[in-house]
């Protein structure tokens, strides 16, 4: 995982899978793609191998491909400040 100080934050929307966040992040090119890195055990969430692509993501959740790592923040609609677009 990454240190604390060099952690990149995504804002998603609610009920994005993983398979779509990685794909949104630009980690991987395709879904197809996704899938085969996430069925190959490289995806990491909070630290463990995550082997289902349609996990749902939530507020907190630290998702790691390789060396590359993200922290997810759900966006709610109610939070103008953290608009997803």
């Amino acid at each position: 995982m990454s240190s604390e100080g060099d952690i990149r934050v995504v804002v998603l929307n609610p009920g994005t899978t993983l398979g779509q966040a990685l794909k949104y992040v630009g980690l991987v090119m395709t879904g197809g793609e996704g899938k085969a890195r996430i069925a190959g055990g490289e995806v990491r969430v909070n630290g463990a191998v995550e082997s289902h692509r349609g996990r749902r993501l939530v507020n907190g959740d630290e998702v790691a491909l390789g060396e590359t790592s993200f922290r997810v923040s759900v966006w709610n609609r109610e939070d103008t400040s953290r608009s997803p677009g």
